[in-house]
């Protein structure tokens, strides 16, 4: 059985499985854009992006074992680097929103991150509550 998953990872499986699949390619994928468009400002943050990575990696752990409560995991991670992100990105929302620049940074990439990484906390919540596993034949 175990070796049947090795082989075949993607045969048999739910929809929940692959919204889980996206939204680890989502963080992972997100996470690397992320810190490639760090332009050393205030709406970056190292931390979201280490929690991101490595939540959407940690999605391995859900494709490769059928321990039932795995996808916690990767959605807390998700979730966690919905915070940071979120917590880095706010000092210059507040300056757009008061029109002046007295902190700095890039309020729209923060935005757009933070949004990101809010979807793919969504969608592993969502996937935490859904059948994994393989179909029933």
């Amino acid at each position: 059985m175990i070796k049947d998953l090795f082989i075949h990872p993607f045969k048999q499986r739910t929809v929940a499985y692959y919204l889980g699949l996206g939204a680890a390619a989502l963080a992972v994928i997100g996470a690397i854009v992320y810190a490639i468009t760090d332009f050393g400002d205030k709406s970056f943050s190292a931390t979201a992006f280490v929690v991101m990575l490595v939540g959407g990696l940690a999605y391995a752990g859900v494709m490769f074992t059928e321990f039932e409560f795995m996808t916690l995991i990767p959605s807390a991670m998700y979730v966690l680097g919905f915070a940071f992100a979120l917590n880095a990105m706010l000092p210059p929302l507040s300056d757009v929103w008061n029109g002046v620049s007295f902190i700095g940074g890039n309020a729209f990439v923060g935005l757009a991150f933070t949004i990101v990484f809010a979807v793919a906390a969504i969608l592993g919540i969502v996937t935490a509550f859904m059948e994994l596993g393989r179909k029933k034949a």
